[in-house]
């Protein structure tokens, strides 16, 4: 089947769509937020710099009518009148005290004080060479050279240009030193004058800065002013906020004055409203880092959460798939499981044309698996047995070993419908050699009414070899190996079977049965055995096992017991022995006979085998004994204190117990053995005729000459002098008595 190779991940898939879920949202909330707080931020500066540009527009606007005011009051003055109505150029000083118009400055000085925006403050009086102001009074040419001095005004041009009311920018020079300001001039209102009176105000600089400071001091703003004609008046701006700067981006806010109708124009960089959006943008930026991680982890959760069910199906058919197991897929997870399904679909039926064809074979593999020790079933393994059609459907478990050789099939097919008839299910596999029956049943009564139905009349003339050996019963699948190893032990039982075919083991009896084999019978054959009395132990074995047959009520494991406990005295004889690896002895042997005439042939050989051996052992050391006594008395034969007391002591037995043992070993009694050996030496001595008979008697052993002629005289039947001439004479001793026969060694 053709599968797109190309096509994104289930898992990738979900964790876009929950990423979408969760991110998009929160990125349209900060998208709003910003737009929101972009708006809010802008509406903020609009309404800030407007409120301060109109509150800077109205103070000034108030300074300059409190200035329309003071001029109002001056032309109501008697003496601005009076002087002002003077006919001709000069000064009438008899209509106006000199000494008053210096009180006339000194009001000028106050007002100057009280009207902040006011640098200095003069009258003039035009066509009267007079001039009144804060400064002093003096004449006009004095006053425009000194006081209030202009390079680019001059102050009649701008009257007759502005009768009314004049404001225009000025470099002024008080006494040399420069002022840099401005200059307001307006007419005194007093009527019928030919010749105008001026009210001149000079407004500093730096008083029309302060004026201007709400704004200048924000942000680095500028401010501009104009006429109602739009001729500009004032350009004002901070020093870090040059003309030049001008050019860069920024904000404009006008305002004009409801009362002369003044444009008022505040310039406001941009980067000075900027900066809060600029501190909103990385706030809304934080916030959608923090949500596109939020997401992130969410999402990832998530995802993990839903597509865990999908990776375990995917972990479960890698499993199961023979070709590259655990390869994960490089494709979309369904493409990549339909395929697999696939797959897996033809590995199942190979699988299962595999299992018809090898059924038998698998189905008693499976089989012998159950019988094992530490089994298990698991899901898979009922699987297998549903594919196998070995079905369970009892509650209950047993297993039955049929002794002897393997069924033949006719056997087989016998055995399985005596099942069906007894209502259980049976399920035979040759296992270690026998025919093993696994039941499946739903009451113990059903089992036993299956083994009666097991008799000889089943198998025809094979009857008479098969004896069936059942276990316990068991609930579950993992007690068919304890049925198993409990019928393998009444296996062991099958020595004491008699006429049955059945042997259970619920009927053998506790192990603890009791049964004769007292401990003083146990010490008396051990006893006989080391002594190698084969014939008494065997008298003694029979007597054991003939109390024992005439005891029906012993159980089998009784019997079992005994013939284990009399293996085990035996085994232990051959070990006191040292003759372990010697004899072919094998514990628990016994129980591996079929009959219990066989196993008791098998006890009665081994106590003949270690009877046999004991006796050997026994011979062997008396002749080491005998020749390590004979040794010694050949050492001794020249010692005159040479007697039975002492050899006894030697080897630490008793006078009587050698005289017994030289009489049963040697064939004669202890004195004639040494004064035979002692003849033999003399006789030796005799051939050389360097030594007299006295000498050759010390050296044999005798204290008394007497004694030494007289028992030479009777091995020889010559004196010992006689026998040396003879030798010299005829080269040949004189031949012994004929009826003596000297003491012969036993071998």
């Amino acid at each position: 089947m053709a599968v797109p190779a190309g096509a994104i991940s289930i898992r990738k898939q979900m964790f876009l769509s929950y990423m979408l879920l969760f991110t998009i949202p929160l990125l349209v909330f900060c998208t709003v937020l910003y737009s929101i707080m972009d708006d809010r931020i802008r509406t903020d500066a609009d309404r800030t710099y407007n409120s301060l540009l109109s509150n800077v527009a109205n103070d000034i606007d108030g300074k300059l009518e409190e200035l329309n005011q003071f001029n109002r009051q001056l032309a109501s003055t008697d003496w601005v009148a009076r002087i002002a109505h003077m006919q001709g150029t000069t000064i009438d000083y008899t209509r106006v005290d000199p000494i008053m118009l210096r009180e006339y400055s000194q009001q000028f000085i106050n007002y100057k004080a009280i009207n902040r925006i006011i640098g200095d403050i003069a009258l003039y009086f035009e066509g009267k060479d007079l001039v009144v102001s804060s400064l002093g009074e003096t004449n006009i040419a004095y006053f425009k050279r000194h006081m209030l001095h202009t390079d680019d005004l001059d102050l009649d041009t701008m009257v007759r240009g502005h009768p009314n009311e004049t404001f225009v920018p000025a470099r002024l020079y008080t006494y040399g030193i420069e002022r840099p300001g401005y200059l307001y001039v307006q007419t005194v209102p007093i009527y019928g004058l030919r010749s105008p009176v001026l009210l001149i105000c000079f407004i500093s600089k730096q008083s029309i800065q302060e004026a201007l400071n709400p704004l200048l001091m924000r942000e680095h703003s500028s401010v501009l002013v104009a006429d109602s004609q739009g001729v500009p008046l004032m350009n004002e701006y901070t020093e870090n906020n040059e003309p030049s700067r001008e050019k860069q981006p920024s904000y404009r806010y006008e305002y004009v004055s409801t009362q002369n109708g003044w444009q008022y124009t505040a310039i406001v960089p941009h980067r000075s409203v900027s900066a809060a959006i600029t501190q909103l943008r990385l706030l809304v930026l934080g916030l959608a880092v923090l949500s596109g991680f939020i997401g992130w982890a969410v999402s990832l959760r998530l995802t993990d959460r839903g597509y865990k069910p999908l990776n375990r199906l995917i972990g479960l058919i890698q499993n199961r798939l023979s070709s590259a197991p655990g390869s994960k897929p490089k494709m979309n997870e369904y493409d990549w499981l339909q395929s697999s399904l696939h797959d897996l679909f033809a590995q199942e039926e190979a699988v299962a044309e595999k299992l018809r064809q090898q059924q038998p074979i698998v189905r008693d593999a499976y089989l012998k698996r159950m019988l094992e020790e530490g089994f298990a079933a698991n899901p898979e393994f009922e699987k297998a047995l549903t594919m196998l059609s070995l079905a369970f459907p009892c509650p209950l478990f047993s297993v039955c070993i049929v002794d002897g050789s393997p069924l033949i099939p006719s056997e087989r097919r016998r055995v399985v419908q005596a099942g069906r008839h007894a209502g259980i299910t049976v399920y035979e596999v040759d296992h270690d050699g026998n025919t093993v029956l696994l039941c499946n049943y739903f009451s113990a009564e059903a089992f036993v009414a299956y083994l009666a139905l097991l008799t000889p009349e089943v198998y025809g003339n094979r009857a008479g070899k098969r004896v069936f050996f059942a276990g316990g019963c068991g609930d579950s699948w993992t007690s068919l190996a304890r049925s198993y190893t409990q019928a393998k032990e009444t296996m062991g039982m099958r020595f004491v079977q008699r006429e049955q075919h059945v042997l259970l083991y619920e009927l053998l009896g506790a192990e603890t049965a009791s049964y004769y084999y007292p401990r003083e019978t146990e010490e008396r054959l051990s006893n006989l055995i080391r002594a190698g009395d084969r014939a008494r132990a065997a008298d003694l074995l029979n007597e054991i096992f003939s109390r024992n047959m005439d005891r029906d009520a012993i159980p089998p494991a009784a019997f079992r017991n005994l013939l284990l406990h009399m293996e085990w005295t035996v085994h232990r004889m051959a070990q006191e022995a040292g003759l372990a690896d010697s004899v072919p002895i094998m514990l628990q042997t016994v129980t591996n006979f079929r009959t219990l005439s066989e196993s008791q042939s098998y006890i009665r050989e081994l106590c003949e085998q270690i009877s046999d051996y004991y006796e050997a052992l026994l011979l062997r050391k008396g002749c080491e004994q005998r020749d390590r006594i004979l040794a010694f008395i050949e050492d001794s034969l020249t010692d005159p204190s040479l007697s039975l007391t002492r050899v006894a002591d030697r080897f630490q037995v008793s006078a009587s117990y050698l005289s017994r043992y030289f009489k049963e070993h040697i064939g004669s009694n202890f004195l004639d053995y040494v004064s035979y050996r002692r003849y033999e030496l003399a006789k030796a001595l005799l051939a050389d005729d360097k030594q007299d008979i006295k000498s050759i008697c010390r050296i044999v052993g005798y204290d008394s000459e007497v004694t030494f002629r007289r028992l030479f005289k009777k091995y020889a039947g010559i004196a010992p002098s006689l026998y040396r001439d003879r030798i010299v004479d005829t080269g040949r001793p004189s031949a012994p008595i004929e009826n003596f026969v000297p003491p012969k060694i036993k071998n």
